[in-house]
């Protein structure tokens, strides 16, 4: 890991986000990228005979929006967890916030993605149904949700939820290379539910066949639940979980196991990080 990519809105929350990612940095010596996406307001001209006004007072605007948000910005970066790394820092403007997002980062070759939100409250930036979810869906850059201080340093358990069929061995690998330094446990989770219910043996060869794959200290566990992502939270809180990861399905259908949606719900209903990786496509 290399790149880290940290939006933020200057909220308390994306805080929390450039907090976790300043310290992921550290530890893999990775450049930090901090990126201010700031809005350009909607501007109507009634009189095409005042169009130059209009024109002038909108490059004013945009200048004025531009010079708030680098002297935020600037601010942000004088934090004492920031000063010995090595930082860009940028403010775009730009009329979508999320094709803003994922276009930095694809141009910056990103490795990951380290976003704050509020488990569900409203936010200018980062409210689930808005710019983060269309982040995830769009993006095939590892996305991790930070909604409170927390440190990656302290990572010891994680939930990595999956189906385990063929695709879970694309996903993982990037888990991997994330945590490998910490020796966590890896609590490898499957959630049965009656929709999607299938017998305990064929689970179990499943997982079993995937832990051959990796290295790494796993802990088996079957649930069942109602709902797939209540069953994921609901694990995960009860043995003090320090992760969530999943990967994305960006597709539609019942047959599949962990879809964008999914990872939303759980994104919204989860006090702790939640890790959205892309399930690649071939």
């Amino acid at each position: 890991m290399k790149k880290i990519l940290v939006p933020t809105d200057f909220s308390q929350t994306a805080l929390n986000a450039l907090k976790y990612a300043a310290e992921l940095a550290k530890i893999n010596s990775a450049k930090l990228y901090v990126l201010n996406i700031s809005f350009i307001p909607d501007f109507y001209v009634n009189d095409l005979s005042n169009y130059s006004f209009h024109e002038t007072e909108m490059q004013s605007t945009i200048e004025r929006i531009k010079k708030i948000s680098v002297a935020k910005l600037d601010e942000l970066l004088k934090y004492s967890f920031i000063q010995s790394l090595d930082v860009i820092s940028e403010v775009i403007l730009g009329y979508s916030i999320y094709f803003e997002i994922t276009n930095y980062a694809k141009n910056i070759k990103s490795d990951i993605i380290v976003m704050g939100s509020h488990s569900g409250k409203k936010s200018s930036l980062f409210n689930i149904g808005s710019n983060t979810e269309r982040v995830i869906r769009t993006t095939e850059i590892p996305v991790l949700i930070v909604n409170k201080q927390m440190s990656p340093g302290k990572i010891k358990k994680i939930v990595f939820a999956s189906d385990f069929e063929k695709d879970a061995g694309k996903v993982y690998p990037f888990l991997h290379s994330l945590v490998k330094e910490f020796n966590s446990e890896i609590h490898l989770l499957y959630i049965n539910t009656k929709t999607n219910f299938r017998e305990y043996e064929e689970i179990r060869s499943l997982i079993v066949r995937f832990k051959k794959l990796f290295p790494g200290n796993f802990k088996m566990v079957i649930r069942a639940s109602k709902n797939i992502d209540e069953g994921i939270v609901k694990y995960a809180s009860s043995i003090k979980s320090d992760m969530i990861a999943l990967g994305v399905k960006r597709r539609k259908g019942i047959s599949l196991y962990l879809t964008d949606r999914i990872t939303e719900r759980i994104i919204h209903k989860s006090n702790i990080p939640v890790l959205a990786i892309d399930n690649p496509k071939s």
